[in-house]
C-alpha cells in the first residue's frame, strides 16, 4: 500500500485520484482521531476537482487518504 511518505498535506496542494486519474486541489483539512481506542490519525478533508469544480468532503484514516490520492509534485529536475 503506497503512503507517499504520509507527509502533512498543505491547503493548495494538488493530488491525483488513484481511481479516477482526476486532479484535485486540497481546500481544507484537519487531523482528528477516529476514536479513543484506536488512536490513529484521520483526516477530515475537502478536495475540489479541477476539471468540473465538484467538491469531495469526507473523513478517512491518514493511510486511506494516501491510498486514494497521490500528491502531484513538480519535477525537481525540470
Amino acid at each position: 500500500m503506497p503512503t507517499h511518505g504520509m507527509k502533512t498535506p498543505q491547503v493548495g496542494d494538488l493530488f491525483v485520484s488513484e481511481t479516477q486519474g482526476r486532479m484535485h486541489i486540497l481546500i481544507s483539512y484537519e487531523f482528528i482521531f477516529k476514536d479513543r481506542i484506536d488512536l490513529y490519525r484521520c483526516y477530515k478533508a475537502k478536495l475540489k476537482r479541477l476539471d468540473d469544480g465538484a467538491i469531495t468532503s469526507w473523513t478517512k484514516p491518514q493511510h486511506e487518504f494516501y491510498k486514494k490520492y497521490r500528491p502531484l509534485r513538480p519535477n525537481p529536475q525540470a
